[in-house]
């Protein structure tokens, strides 16, 4: 949960990577142009999918160049590929020249990825997906955000293959005063709901609850902390 799943945007230049940043962070993170290599440095977003938390990479369109800063930028782009739990590989849907996929894919590490072709509302069509010797092939629009929710299903699918996506083993753990805390705050919020006749009861409900919250996000004085590790660990001298 503390690491998430690395999800990193890949393609040629002006195929539509940043406007695909953009709308799964809800925010514009990327700059939009059609200018090509706008993008240079690793652009990043921490967001979640139905609970999932996604950390999200949007890198410099790989082509070639004599540019000195954008191919120090590619150079990032295929480190961050290589880091890459889950692959995003976006080709331009009206443009049968930039085949990514076919143009890249000795380069690419073998791995999860889903094929994205953008840009399917310049030739009024429909949000789709197919399989292609298992891997998923999504046609969308970013800019009108037609079939996001279909690659937001996909990414979902793959998360849940854990041994698939996650290099090492990673374990959730909750200490037994965090349950504890969270106890305190479900039986006071209850009891605020059975007394909301009494404004008085539900404010002192609702400050129970507060304060067993706050316990869990450290929202609490230094010497509350103190007395709670106090009261757990025999520290020596």
């Amino acid at each position: 949960m503390r690491d998430g799943v690395k999800v990193v945007l890949i393609g040629q230049p002006n195929v539509g990577k940043s406007s695909l940043m953009n709308l799964l962070a809800n925010e514009s993170k990327a700059i939009v142009t059609e200018i090509p290599g706008t993008t240079r440095d690793p652009i990043k977003s921490d967001i979640n999918i139905k609970g999932v938390p996604i950390h999200l990479v949007d890198t410099a369109g790989l082509r070639e160049t004599d540019d000195i800063v954008e191919k120090l930028g590619i150079e990032k782009t295929w480190e961050a590929i290589h880091e890459a739990d889950i692959t995003l590989i976006l080709d331009d849907v009206t443009d049968a020249s930039q085949n990514f996929e076919d143009k890249f894919k000795k380069k690419l590490p073998k791995g999860q990825s889903i094929i994205i072709k953008n840009k399917i509302d310049l030739l009024k069509q429909k949000p789709s997906i197919n399989y292609e010797n298992d891997v998923p092939h999504i046609f969308i629009s970013a800019k009108k955000g037609d079939g996001i929710q279909l690659l937001e299903k996909e990414i979902l699918k793959i998360v849940g293959k854990d041994h698939k996506v996650s290099h090492k083993e990673d374990i959730f753990m909750a200490r037994s005063r965090h349950i504890d805390a969270l106890k305190k705050v479900n039986g006071a919020i209850n009891k605020a709901i059975k007394n909301l006749e009494a404004p008085e009861l539900v404010a002192e409900e609702l400050m129970i609850a507060q304060k067993s919250l706050s316990q869990i996000t450290g929202e609490f004085s230094s010497d509350d902390l103190l007395g709670q590790i106090f009261s757990q660990f025999c520290i020596g001298k």
